[in-house]
This record gives structure tokens, C-alpha cells and sequence, in this order.
């Protein structure tokens, strides 16, 4: 069975590295971006099954990254991440289509629970 190839993006070195163990380790493909741009510059050649991108970045943010996506006709899940729990905000994401929207820190078997779920039609 092909392994889900899940797409990492924040801007903190440490998170990247992080969460790219934390999916492969649950027999995820990972792939990581420092940066919303960097993430489309590599578009549609390296389409994930799955996102997962923090909300607060420089450059493009998370809100207008899915804001982009959204205009570009390009589906996937995606997961939003964020150090602030603001009702708003998790609103927003939630009606430019995110899938979920986590707090950090983000507790590892609720992200690998999330991935599956919203992966579970793509299978």
C-alpha cells in the first residue's frame, strides 16, 4: 500500500524537523517548507495528500496560503496548526476549507488521528 505523503510547512526550523519524525515514524511520507511560497513554487510537482501549516508566517500566511489554494482549484486536506486558540481565526480557516485546526503544541497521537481521518476518503 502506498504510503501517505503528508506536507509540512511552518517556518521553525525545529517544528519542521519535529513533525517530519513524528510522520515518519507513523509511516508517513514527509516533506517540509520553510514557507508558503516555497510549498506552490513546488506545486503540482509535489502534491501531498495531505497539509499540514501553521497559521502565523512570514510572507504568505497560512489564511492566504488557503485562500490561494482555494482560487486555484487545488484540494487537499488541510490542517491548520497555531500557538493562538482563537475562535475567529479557527473560524476563518474552517470556511476557506480547512479540514482541522490544532493548537500547539500539538499532542502527536491527535495529529496521526487527524491525518488519517481527513486522509480516509483519499484511500
Amino acid at each position: 500500500m502506498k504510503r501517505l505523503s503528508v506536507a509540512v510547512i511552518d517556518d521553525e526550523p525545529a517544528v519542521r524537523k519535529g513533525l517530519s519524525r513524528l510522520l515518519r515514524t507513523a509511516e508517513f511520507e514527509a516533506r517540509t517548507y520553510e514557507s508558503a511560497q516555497q510549498f506552490l513554487d513546488r506545486l503540482p510537482a509535489e502534491r501531498p495528500d495531505c497539509l499540514i501549516m501553521d497559521l502565523q508566517m512570514p510572507g504568505v500566511s497560512g489564511m492566504e496560503l488557503q485562500a490561494i489554494l482555494r482560487r486555484d482549484d487545488v484540494r487537499l486536506p488541510v490542517i491548520i496548526m497555531t500557538a493562538r486558540d482563537d475562535p475567529e481565526s479557527h473560524d476563518k480557516c474552517v470556511a476557506l476549507g480547512a479540514a482541522a485546526c490544532l493548537c500547539k503544541p500539538l499532542d502527536c497521537d491527535t495529529l496521526v488521528d487527524v491525518i488519517h481521518s481527513v486522509t480516509a476518503s483519499q484511500n
